[in-house]
């Protein structure tokens, strides 16, 4: 059980780093079955994580964007029906139950069941949970659940909104499909918090849509995150992980019948502090070992899934990025799948796709794994930042907003790369930025001529597809430099290809402008290695510049506008 104490700061409080700054905040601690500091609960709804090793001594803390307290329910008191930090709702007046259980669970040790019989139509009884909110910010709320059976009702996700004066603001809800999975699926959704909001409440339950209407089903892993891209999995970053073998929210498969391995390592990461490590040998061919996460999912919707991968090894085998399709019934209603090329790479890939949901489809299987081409196949991958989300323009980086950063240095799924050796500086900015929460800023002076300093992601791309490049910039200084877009383009065996560049013009514009260019990959092409960054043309160059909304999509149209289509907005007001 875990203890929670709550007080007030009078003075500023720094935590993880002084980008982390809580000035006359109340603070909830918990704390841990050996008395350590387990999370700290700010009253502006943030959260702070506390790491351990296993000497117990602190090692690391972590700003955690999940702002849901007890999330996978492992604290309760004693014999209590429903897990800490949450409370009990229901007008059924029917036979309602609330239980924490210890199976089935995807996360942790724990889980919370709930169900009901005899229901009137309209009623409802759920788990509830308080969390203060910022207005105007996009958000994700999703769970994990488990039916085990729905009669006359649905098992819904609900979001209402409130002001200070708790007025009622609005309300979103998600619900279950139909039918009996007796397995964990992930049940998102995404919106935007209303103007004037202060607080939400967010509720998982049942709800009788006829007479009689009965139900049974378990919740877990909980998260409700501001995140403009509208990320839909859980656990995506496999940052969370009651289990060495594998990361909470997801499964492993194989028809391998080999030396099969599944690890949650800590280095190398693209994001957060961990990843999912995959590897098998002696694989018969056609075999395949996977992770893999079930998602409720809305048919005809244009979708992006992409993630990041680090090739250790490929003998006769792919690591594969693999996407199935079901409807209500669980009939298979198609599949996609990308690879990475050939080769050993050792450093992290965004390997995307793109595609658009099945009509009658209900459901998706999310897979990474490796899929033997050959007899005896075997290969050696680590994955992260996996990410699905609806799309329509079909950005194929990961976190092109810079909406994610793990660190105050360079955003999450980004690499840093200079031959300067001056002073240069990466850091993360919350203003101004062109969209979401966050851009990336990039500053160095003293630079030799010719010298460049770059942020940089490597994506698998088609050879001969037409391309758009994009990003918004906002320069505040160039003196003999140039601030630059610039893509590189390599085969399988890592030959350079070409490249392209477009620059921003002469002069200190102090507001967001987009750098666009278009062109066509190049034949045999596997890889991209997408820049931004500042190029010196003279002695001594200098200058800074931030960027946001950086986007890298296959478009025959060439469509050179940032969100020309309206599709991503933060703000109510402008996109």
């Amino acid at each position: 059980m875990r203890r929670s104490i709550r007080v007030v700061l009078v003075f500023i409080c720094y935590l993880i780093s002084s980008s982390y700054v809580y000035a006359d905040l109340a603070i909830t601690n918990y704390y841990n079955q050996n008395g350590q500091i387990d999370t700290s609960h700010f009253s502006n709804g943030q959260v702070v994580n506390y790491f351990y090793d296993k000497n117990g001594n602190l090692t690391s803390k972590l700003l955690n964007v999940n702002l849901v307290n007890n999330p996978s329910f492992e604290n309760i008191k004693d014999n209590s029906i429903i897990a800490d930090g949450w409370s009990t709702w229901s007008d059924t007046k029917s036979q309602d139950k609330f239980e924490v259980v210890t199976t089935p669970v995807s996360s942790g040790r724990q889980a919370q069941k709930i169900s009901s019989t005899g229901m009137p139509t309209g009623s409802g009884i759920w788990a509830l949970q308080d969390v203060v909110v910022e207005e105007n910010k996009a958000y994700v709320l999703s769970g994990q659940f488990y039916v085990e059976v729905q009669k006359n009702s649905q098992v819904q996700l609900l979001i209402q909104f409130f002001d200070v004066s708790n007025n009622f603001l609005g309300s979103s809800a998600a619900s279950m499909p139909s039918g009996i999975y007796q397995s964990y699926m992930t049940l998102p959704m995404t919106g935007k918090i209303p103007t004037s909001a202060t607080r939400a409440r967010i509720h998982a339950g049942l709800k009788a849509t006829g007479t009689g209407g009965s139900g049974s089903f378990i919740v877990d892993s909980l998260s409700f995150r501001y995140e403009p891209d509208g990320n839909r999995l859980t656990n995506g970053g496999m940052d969370s992980s009651t289990a060495q073998k594998i990361a909470d929210g997801w499964s492993t498969w194989s028809d391998t019948k080999s030396q099969d391995k599944f690890e949650v390592v800590t280095t190398p990461v693209s994001s957060g502090r961990q990843a999912q490590k995959i590897s098998s040998t002696g694989m018969p061919t056609g075999s395949g070992i996977w992770a893999l996460q079930d998602v409720v999912v809305e048919e005809n919707k244009a979708y992006v899934l992409s993630g990041q991968f680090y090739v250790e090894a490929q003998k006769n085998s792919q690591v594969q990025l693999l996407i199935q399709f079901f409807d209500a019934s669980n009939n298979f209603l198609g599949s996609s799948v990308a690879s990475m090329p050939s080769g050993m790479y050792q450093s992290y890939m965004t390997l995307p796709m793109t595609g658009k949901i099945p009509t009658s489809a209900t459901r998706a299987r999310i897979h990474a794994g490796l899929k033997a081409t050959g007899t005896g196949g075997s290969g050696s991958f680590i994955v992260d930042s996996l990410s699905f989300r609806y799309e329509p323009d079909g950005n194929r980086l990961t976190n092109g907003g810079i909406d994610s950063s793990t660190a105050q240095k360079i955003a999450d799924g980004w690499s840093t790369w200079s031959d300067i050796k001056s002073q240069d500086k990466f850091e993360v900015v919350t203003t101004p930025v062109s969209s979401g929460r966050q851009a990336q800023k990039i500053s160095s002076t003293g630079m030799p001529t010719g010298s460049g300093i770059w942020a940089l992601q490597d994506v698998v791309v088609e050879e001969n597809k037409a391309y758009v490049l994009s990003g918004q910039f906002y320069v505040e200084a160039q003196k003999n430099s140039q601030v630059q877009l610039l893509i590189q383009f390599f085969d399988a065996s890592n030959n350079f290809l070409g490249s392209s560049v477009a620059s921003m013009p002469s002069g200190m514009y102090q507001s967001y402008m987009t750098l666009p260019m278009t062109g066509k990959i190049p034949t045999s092409a596997t890889r991209a290695r997408i820049h931004a960054g500042l190029k010196a043309t003279g002695t001594g160059g200098s200058g800074s510049f931030i960027v946001d909304s950086l986007s890298f999509r296959y478009e025959p149209d060439g469509n050179r506008l940032t969100n020309g289509g309206m599709d991503s907005s933060t703000a109510q007001k402008n996109s």
